[in-house]
């Protein structure tokens, strides 16, 4: 997905690997539900956010994109092929809201609040995992590094 993000970053320069993950590094998440997604892309620079799930048929676990601090975080799903949920969590791995974006469109998708982190999945899957807001990422393991809130 092409990402307005993108070019914010590009003109800040914040092009690094954030919390130590890299691109393309798969992710457990945990959740404090109990609920864990193993196979989760990771995306925090500036390029692979602003690809982030765009041309791909098949989503897998999703992608978790890891910002360099809290902001407003603006998405859009321009040459995406399928429906995505999108939820945004605050720097204490916090789940502040879910909106869900159709395919293909270019409606801009903002967060209510400032956040770190936002996971994307499939369409309706916060829903069917009974993952609300309130709820926490309890860890977060890439490559063997983790985090825990």
């Amino acid at each position: 997905m092409m990402r307005i993000l993108f070019f914010i970053l590009a003109l800040t320069g914040l092009i690094f690997a954030q919390d130590g993950i890299k691109d393309n590094e798969r992710c457990k998440v945990r959740f404090d539900n109990g609920v864990v997604l193993r196979n989760v892309e990771a995306a925090v620079s500036s390029q692979k956010m602003a690809t982030g799930l765009s041309q791909r048929e098949d989503i897998s676990d999703g992608m978790i994109f890891v910002f360099p601090e809290e902001d407003f975080l603006y998405f859009w799903m321009k040459d995406t092929l399928v429906d995505i949920s999108i939820g945004f969590f605050d720097k204490e791995m916090t789940l502040l809201q879910v909106i869900d974006m159709s395919a293909n469109t270019l409606d801009i998708h903002k967060s209510n609040k400032k956040a770190k982190y936002a996971l994307e999945l499939k369409k309706g899957s916060f829903e069917k995992l009974s993952i609300k807001a309130g709820d926490k990422i309890e860890s977060l393991r890439c490559k063997n590094k983790w985090r825990k809130h």
